[in-house]
């Protein structure tokens, strides 16, 4: 053997099983493993290449050239081997659940099993049936490792996008009864496969129909396992948004509740005024100033309270945002309202309005309580002819980046480990887009500005 044909067994066997290895961290963060993730990779490719090099070694000297089906063997342990250590080693360097391992270990060995059969029946396809008695024996021939490694080229990229943006999405929010249920499919959608393959060989051995007949009817079962894989993970992500929106709408149930509860506050103090009107008039006429004073003071706090919620006169915006400034100053927040007087009702749905608000002023808070010092809200808001235009700004801490526009639909990387991560600006770009408006985000110099414009129905 050839110091080429060599190195060719060194990369078949490499190809067969390195991009498993890159493949299976891509659907967990790099929090929930053991190592860096580089380092994690060169490791894997410097083992798994020794490896691959004691393989070769045996294939080319322990097996002789009357031994040419002992080639499929050597292959068939390299994997088994393989799957055996690297589960092991997969287990050990993740730190989440194990039925997440298992979730994407089991995905993982599939595609490996359909790339290593897939390969196996297009060399018996384009590979003569004779072989000579006295020709050396290959593990892989160069035409193996050739498709193969086109076979990796075009399938990999595809499975990595699937495993970052569908997977990895999905797993941390996934109970562990979906958990069971998806290992369950994955393993018997396996098992079917291994029971097709050898099905396939055996019926084709026997009754001597062409490889190429096998092949395509191999091809048609991986895309039934494709389908059920797709239609498992859309579930799991049908399930995550609407766990969102659950917690979305239970966010929103509670304040408003605590704005309802303000409302009724404000307007008991609002007819209740005239009452304390009357009672401060006849002191004052009596002569009786000790009372007054006392009467004032005592009266000091609903008086403050109420002119925080009297910010425009549209009831139903001053009432929102009476509620997020009075908590906003309760955590030593900074507000600084630039509020036109509209005093009418503008007719916006009282539901759009608390969304809005409610997603523009808690990222605001919460960004604020990152800042350790001096953090402020701004609110500017104008009424024009047909809209109603705003502007909140907020201090946030600082990334690096001196301006991000996140306004022609990037997705803001929001500092919440919640299942409400990003949610927000996706809720007001919907309220704004119903009302046939704009919604601009803007981050810059550590301060974030939300500007809003709001046609009146």
């Amino acid at each position: 053997m050839t110091t080429g044909i060599f190195f060719i067994q060194v990369f078949g066997f490499l190809l067969q099983t390195y991009p498993i290895a890159i493949l299976s961290f891509v659907s967990f963060s790099q929090e929930e493993l053991l190592f860096p993730r580089k380092k994690l990779y060169l490791c894997l490719f410097f083992g798994m290449s020794l490896i691959s090099f004691c393989f070769a070694i045996i294939s080319s000297q322990y097996v002789l050239p009357s031994q040419t089906d002992a080639m499929a063997l050597v292959s068939n342990a390299y994997m088994m081997g393989f799957i055996l250590l690297y589960t092991a080693v997969f287990f050990f360097v993740l730190r989440t659940d194990t039925l997440k391992k298992i979730l994407v270990l089991v995905l993982l060995i599939h595609y490996a099993a359909i790339l290593y059969i897939i390969v196996s029946s297009f060399a018996g396809i384009t590979t003569p049936e004779t072989v000579p008695y006295d020709a050396i024996p290959l593990v892989y021939s160069g035409q193996d490792v050739l498709i193969s490694l086109a076979l990796v080229i075009f399938t990999t990229p595809m499975v990595y996008l699937f495993l970052q943006r569908v997977v990895r999405p999905c797993l941390p929010f996934m109970e562990n009864r979906i958990l069971r249920r998806g290992c369950l499919y994955l393993l018997a959608s396996l098992f079917l496969f291994c029971v097709c393959v050898f099905s396939l060989s055996s019926f084709f051995y026997f009754h001597g129909i062409s490889d190429s007949a096998a092949f395509f009817f191999l091809l048609t079962f991986i895309l039934t396992d494709v389908i059920i894989y797709f239609m498992f993970f859309t579930e799991a992500r049908l399930f995550q948004i609407n766990q969102k929106l659950e917690d979305q709408l239970r966010s929103f149930d509670e304040n408003y509740r605590k704005i309802s509860a303000n409302i009724a506050e404000a307007r008991r103090a609002r007819h209740d005024l005239r009452h304390h009107l009357n009672i401060i008039s006849t002191l004052h006429q009596n002569k009786k100033d000790a009372e007054l004073t006392e009467y004032l003071q005592r009266y000091k706090v609903f008086t403050e309270k109420l002119d925080q919620t009297l910010l425009s006169g549209y009831p139903a915006l001053d009432d929102l945002l009476g509620f997020y400034i009075q908590h906003a100053r309760e955590e030593d927040i900074l507000v600084d309202a630039n509020i036109q007087p509209i005093h009418k009702n503008l007719g916006f749905d009282i539901i759009d309005l608390t969304v809005l608000i409610g997603n523009i002023m808690e990222n605001a808070m919460d960004a604020c309580r990152l800042v350790s010092q001096k953090p402020y809200i701004r609110i500017w808001l104008r009424l024009s002819e047909s809209a109603l235009l705003m502007k909140i700004e907020n201090s946030c801490l600082t990334d690096g980046n001196t301006n991000q526009d996140y306004t022609d639909g990037r997705e803001f990387l929001s500092t919440k480990h919640t299942s409400m991560h990003g949610q927000g600006l996706k809720s007001i770009r919907h309220v704004t887009e119903k009302y046939g408006g704009s919604a601009e985000f803007r981050k810059n110099d550590g301060v974030f500005s939300v500007r809003i414009v709001l046609n009146i129905p």
